[in-house]
């Protein structure tokens, strides 16, 4: 009786390869005008972040609608952890009129966005001329079933001055920080325009209280400061990032320069120097902009820019150090639009997805952009699929890109602006399954040829 020597048998390595969840989403729900996530990311801010996560997995996508004679309102919409909507849209704020453009800044919108806290209520940021301040920041705070917990409130201490490009990152247990770029007219050493930026924060409690008074971020300078980005880890700790612009216009965000971020503790003490971004140009004429940044659970902080078409990113330790060299996100084929944002997200392991737009390949809508991304595994490792486009309609254009990140890493959700089912000018979203295919399980053969010996239960060899 012949006896069989079973074996495995290795199989050819295989790329992993992301699977959309569902189809591509239309979140708003009017159609009546145009809608568009913040125009702060329209204009390079890799900050103004359109949908946020909690832990349980539900979240929140924010928005504006942009009318013809330049009205329009601030809205969020919440889904459910499934993707299934939890609420219709929800208009933000009760104040209608939008802040004038200025020399500055063009954007007269209110830009919102948006930051979750663990239990999934949330708090969205915007802009708007209101009675405490006719060109101000201002905040409302809402239960994770949408409803809203008060009105809305005045971020920054009231000024003259306008106030634009804000950014919000949130705590685990609903603290806040708030960043913006305060347009200082009347500043001494200002530019040949007139014009001035400086980049300010102001720390909440959780329940809207704020923490000491709104603080300049870094030191004076006759230069312009803006396009500033927050970051937040699991304890409080939190990180801001901005352009210092080598330039003596600051145009309302196009103008490269250096990349600079501080570190601070959960009390808002500085930990350490400010750190400047390795761009080409660090330490000279700085060639970069629209930084975007993003913690992970182990206090990792990872920095993303842009310079010219190419995208980078670095990673920093929790000590501040840098944790190995600067890594290039795309490729030549995808190269970042020069009027589109990029942002980044990270999951609590470290392993972090990019997203930008790219020049399309629609040849007939002139090559209308369309939303790309690329993961890399902890570390700043590229994994095996490489570089994935995100959307599935490419007609008439995609743009302004934002992505948030499940805790483990397992789901990406990402939001732009765009052309798509429902709406030639709406607010889309897709989901993306990152885990990758199963892996095939390994072949078991049996070779007749071998022979060997079996046990029996009494010991005897057969």
């Amino acid at each position: 009786m012949p006896h069989f020597r079973a074996y495995l048998e290795s199989l050819e390595p295989r790329a992993m390869l992301y699977a959309p969840i569902g189809s591509e989403t239309l979140v708003n729900v009017s159609t009546v005008d145009s809608q568009q996530v913040s125009n702060y990311a329209l204009a390079d801010g890799g900050g103004a972040r359109s949908v946020a996560l909690s832990a349980g997995g539900s979240y929140v996508v924010a928005w504006e609608s942009v009318s013809s004679s330049a009205t329009g309102n601030a809205y969020i919409r919440v889904f459910n952890a499934d993707g299934s909507p939890l609420t219709g849209e929800i208009q933000v704020n009760a104040i209608t009129a939008r802040t004038p453009g200025s020399q500055f800044s063009t954007s007269r919108g209110f830009d919102p966005t948006v930051a979750v806290d663990q239990s999934g209520n949330f708090v969205v940021v915007f802009k708007a001329n209101g009675s405490a301040d006719s060109s101000g920041i201002y905040a409302r705070r809402f239960q994770a079933n949408g409803t809203p917990i008060g009105n809305e409130f005045l971020v920054n201490a009231a000024s003259t001055d306008k106030q634009t490009d804000t950014s919000i990152a949130m705590a685990p247990d609903g603290r806040f920080v708030v960043t913006w770029t305060h347009e200082n007219i009347l500043k001494s050493g200002k530019t040949a325009n007139g014009m001035q930026g400086d980049v300010y924060a102001q720390r909440f409690a959780a329940n809207g209280t704020k923490l000491g008074s709104q603080f300049l971020v870094h030191a004076k300078s006759s230069l312009p400061e803006g396009q500033s980005t927050v970051a937040v880890d699991a304890s409080g700790n939190f990180a801001i990032g901005w352009t210092h612009s080598d330039y003596t216009v600051f145009g309302g965000g196009t103008s490269p320069g250096h990349l600079l971020v501080q570190r601070y503790n959960a009390a808002g003490n500085k930990v350490g120097s400010q750190i400047e971004l390795p761009t080409t140009g660090a330490g000279g004429t700085g060639s970069g902009t629209g930084v975007s940044l993003a913690y992970d659970g182990i206090g990792n902080l990872i920095a993303s820019w842009r310079e010219s078409g190419t995208l980078l990113a670095q990673i920093y330790g929790p000590s501040g150090g840098t944790v190995g060299g600067r890594i290039v996100v795309n490729d030549a084929s995808t190269a970042c639009l020069l009027s589109g944002s990029q942002q980044i997200a990270s999951d609590q392991a470290g392993n972090f997805v990019v997203t930008w737009a790219v020049r399309g390949s629609d040849p007939g809508t002139n090559a209308e952009p369309d939303i790309m991304a690329r993961r890399f595994t902890t570390g700043g490792v590229p994994d095996a699929t490489g570089i994935f486009q995100v959307n599935t309609t490419t007609t008439l254009g995609q743009s302004h890109p934002t992505v948030a990140l499940t805790a483990d890493g397992r789901k990406a959700i990402f939001v732009w602006d765009g052309n798509g089912a429902g709406d030639d000018s709406g607010v889309f979203m897709q989901e993306y399954d990152l885990t990758g295919p199963a892996a095939p399980a390994a072949t078991l053969a049996l070779d007749p040829n071998s022979v060997d010996f079996l046990m029996s239960s009494d010991t005897t060899k057969r």
